[in-house]
């Protein structure tokens, strides 16, 4: 649980990105986009995503390591998914 607990303030911490965070000129993380990616990880907490990090649009990037699988979602600065990946060993 201290895992995902860790992962969730990860998340947290994109807030204080600031404009150009990424030195090409990425907009700040938007607010949609984190708690979209809230929802989602609360909602698989049983496995904590293997990653997370900020995208160069202003969204979220998740992922999912399991047994030779991977599951990967991108989600918009709107707040909604904009990729969704599955990918099988």
């Amino acid at each position: 649980m201290a895992m995902a607990f860790d992962k969730f303030q990860k998340l947290d911490s994109f807030l204080k990105l600031e404009p150009g965070w990424d030195s090409y000129g990425a907009p700040a993380i938007s607010r949609k986009a984190l708690f979209a990616a809230q929802n989602i990880m609360f909602h698989l907490l049983t496995n904590a995503p293997s990653f997370i990090g900020p995208t160069s649009h202003g969204g979220v990037h998740l992922e999912w390591n399991h047994g030779g699988y991977s599951i990967e979602i991108e989600i918009g600065p709107n707040g909604k998914i904009s990729e969704a990946c599955f990918f099988d060993d």
